[in-house]
C-alpha cells in the first residue's frame, strides 16, 4: 500500500510517500507560511524521485488540526483535492493523535501543542499498540493542562509527514476505513470577515 502523506499544520511543511511501512521519500520546508507555495512542488518532487504518479497512490493522508489556521485549510485542501480527482480514500488525522502515536511512549500520554496566548492544544491518549483516546483534543491554560498530564508522560512536539503516514498506514491495515475530513481548528480565527451590512456601508 502507497500512502502519499501531507502535514502543513504548524507552520512547516512537510510531505511522505509511505509504502507497506517503509518511507520511500519524505521532504520537509520549515520556513513558516510558506506552505501554500512550496506544498505542491513538494509533492512533485517526491513522485519524481520515487518515480511514481499520484494514481499509484492507494490513499492520500492529511493533518486536519488541530493548529494554524492557514496550515490546516493549505494541507487539507490540497490532500482533498487530488484525493477526489483520483476517486482514492482520504485518511484524515489529528495533530495530536499523530503525535502522540510517534511518540513510541507506552502507556498514558499527553500530546501537547502550544497555542500561544499562554494555552495550549492537548489531548490525553492511552497508548498501547493503538491510541485509545482519553479525553477529546482541548485548548487549555496552564491550570487545565496541568490538571490533565496527572499520571502522564507529556509530548510536546511537532508532527510530520513521516509519523502521519505511519499512523495512517497502520490505521488502514487494521481495517479502519472511516476517517473525520473535516479541518479541526477548536479556536475562533483572530482574522473574521466584515459583517455584511460594513461591506454595504
Amino acid at each position: 500500500m502507497i500512502i502519499l502523506a501531507i502535514d502543513t499544520s504548524l507552520g512547516p511543511c512537510s510531505a511522505a510517500i509511505y509504502k507497506d511501512g517503509n518511507i520511500l521519500a519524505e521532504d520537509q520546508n520549515r520556513e513558516p507560511g510558506q506552505q501554500s507555495r512550496v506544498l505542491v512542488p513538494m509533492l512533485e518532487s517526491l513522485l519524481a524521485q520515487t518515480k511514481l504518479r499520484y494514481s499509484d497512490c492507494d490513499a492520500i493522508a492529511s493533518t486536519i488540526g488541530p493548529g494554524g489556521f492557514t496550515g490546516i485549510r493549505t494541507g487539507l485542501a490540497t490532500a482533498r483535492t487530488i484525493a477526489l480527482a483520483l476517486d482514492k480514500p482520504l485518511i484524515g488525522l489529528t495533530t495530536l493523535e499523530v503525535i502522540a502515536h510517534a511518540s513510541g511512549i507506552s502507556g498514558d500520554v499527553l500530546a501537547v501543542i502550544d497555542a500561544y496566548r499562554e494555552q495550549w492544544y492537548v489531548q490525553r491518549f492511552r497508548m498501547n499498540g493503538a491510541a485509545a483516546a482519553q479525553s477529546d483534543p482541548l485548548l487549555l491554560d496552564a491550570k487545565g493542562l496541568k490538571a490533565l498530564s496527572h499520571g502522564a508522560k507529556i509530548v510536546e512536539t511537532a508532527p510530520t509527514a513521516r509519523g502521519l503516514a505511519a499512523l495512517a498506514y497502520e490505521k488502514w491495515m487494521r481495517g479502519e476505513r472511516i476517517f473525520t475530513n473535516s479541518p479541526l481548528y477548536i479556536r475562533e480565527p483572530d482574522a473574521k470577515l466584515p459583517l455584511k451590512e460594513n461591506l454595504l456601508s
